[in-house]
């Protein structure tokens, strides 16, 4: 995005970049409400800075179309983030090794390189 793009819906902002990561993939920008039946039509729904209860209620959705459509929320705060899959009740995960995953904190960036991490275990989020 850039300075053309201010006062521009995110979404319809993004698309264009978006769509040149792979071109085979169809992808639309919507804005304003998501309805079952704007839903059902995808198979993929993503969902970027709305509220919580926003993104309860439009996952709620994802799932009850048939099959159900997978729902991703992003949320980014300052240099902050969150991510939230639901790939639906089909998708299982296989843990093979049973390792508990890893946090990684940036301690310090020198000309836009990582130069340092933290890395730390945690199995309590």
């Amino acid at each position: 995005m850039n300075e053309n793009d201010v006062g521009v819906n995110r979404a319809t902002a993004s698309l264009k970049k978006l769509q040149e990561l792979n071109p085979l993939v169809t992808l639309d920008a919507i804005d304003g409400e998501l309805t079952k039946d704007r839903i059902s039509k995808y198979r993929v729904v993503v969902s970027v800075g709305n509220s919580l209860d926003s993104d309860i209620q439009l996952n709620e959705l994802c799932r009850q179309q048939t099959p159900s459509v997978h729902f991703i929320r992003v949320n980014v705060h300052g240099l902050f983030g969150g991510l939230f899959i639901d790939l639906g009740n089909e998708f299982i995960v296989q843990d093979i090794d049973g390792e508990v995953f890893f946090f990684f904190q940036i301690e310090k960036l020198i000309e836009n390189l990582l130069i340092f991490f933290l890395a730390t275990k945690n199995s309590n989020c």
